[in-house]
């Protein structure tokens, strides 16, 4: 097809260059000056005139109807030879709209898949104020897929005029955890995004016996606000999505008896620092699969804990409510912006 394509063009850019050589040299005759018929030769030295009658407003008029006339020509003799002027009026070289229609599948899922979460992305920042002119944003990276598409997203933002913002990332390191991830790559990464790269080292210390994911979190926290308070940050971005935030709403609502989860907004009371979540309105799967096509390289060594925490049991219900109802994550979201409180029950 590609062959056929190419063979196509060559022959109608070869039609183009015999229309506008003919176009160059041609000759007129023009009826309506006064039964005067002059005849003129258009060169590339301009308008030669064979009838000394003919003055400068007929020279005009017939130079404005010449135009008209071959472009009209080239219209009904051939519309695609046309659009190949056009095209090669935007300096689109030939072989770069080939590399187009030659690509794969991947590609263009990829294409389609990146646009859908980059609207998602924006549609976020927008609806819930998370980012504003002036503001330096710190990335918490952990090396998996939601905080590598955080970062790219946040940076590509970044690049744009307004709102104007800075973005920082750092990687916590602790050292009492066996899963780590590769620093050479991450800084590679957040260099590609056009996004400074830290590493801070912390430990846990000696609380060894409460819950590992809950030391993990605290200590990682802890990091992050010393870091921005030392940076100057005025925003800390996470990368929680909407599978995350669905989930711990249904982790509070069965175990705590409790209505409330992480938002995408969330202002610190002892701090002048924001917590934001970008990725709020993205789904887990789209990230996976969008990290899959894009070649993220994975942790070199992932979380113990993560096949036992009771993140992964909502995780398993919500797929089973998914059996019920497809859309699940949009209606539970809905109806944490949607709570009647006149309907629920109150004490007096």
């Amino acid at each position: 097809m590609t062959k056929y394509f190419c063979k196509k063009m060559h022959f109608f850019l070869k039609k183009v260059y015999f229309w506008a050589k003919m176009g160059s040299w041609a000759a007129i005759c023009d009826r309506n000056f006064g039964g005067i018929v002059p005849k003129f030769i258009f060169g590339q030295g301009g308008v030669r005139r064979y009838n000394s009658v003919a003055k400068c407003e007929g020279e005009a008029r017939i130079s404005s109807l010449m135009t008209k006339y071959f472009e009209k020509k080239m219209r009904k003799k051939c519309f695609f030879c046309y659009f190949c002027v056009i095209f090669a009026k935007k300096a689109v070289p030939l072989h770069h709209f080939c590399l187009f229609m030659q690509r794969t599948e991947e590609e263009i899922e990829l294409i389609r898949l990146r646009a859908r979460l980059t609207k998602r992305f924006h549609k976020a920042c927008a609806d819930y104020g998370l980012i504003a002119d002036g503001d330096h944003i710190l990335v918490g990276v952990s090396g998996g897929k939601d905080s590598l598409a955080l970062v790219e997203f946040l940076g590509k933002r970044a690049q744009v005029y307004v709102p104007r913002f800075k973005v920082t990332a750092v990687y916590v390191r602790l050292k009492e955890r066996s899963y780590q991830s590769d620093i050479a790559y991450l800084q590679r990464f957040c260099a590609g995004a056009r996004v400074p790269f830290i590493v801070r080292d912390t430990e846990i210390g000696a609380e060894e016996k409460k819950d590992p994911c809950f030391l993990c979190s605290w200590y990682r926290r802890k990091a992050l606000f010393d870091v921005a308070q030392e940076l100057g940050c005025n925003k800390i971005a996470l990368g929680h999505h909407k599978d995350d935030i669905v989930e711990t709403l249904l982790m509070n609502l069965i175990f705590q008896g409790s209505i409330g989860t992480i938002p995408p907004l969330l202002q610190m009371e002892k701090m002048p620092i924001q917590m934001i979540r970008p990725l709020c309105l993205l789904e887990e799967r789209d990230i996976a699969r969008y990290a899959q096509l894009s070649g993220y390289e994975k942790q070199l060594k992932a979380c113990p804990f993560e096949k036992e925490s009771s993140r992964t049991q909502m995780k398993n219900l919500v797929s089973q409510l998914e059996q019920l109802n497809p859309n699940v994550r949009d209606s539970i979201w809905g109806a944490m912006e949607n709570i009647k409180s006149d309907y629920l029950p109150k004490r007096k």
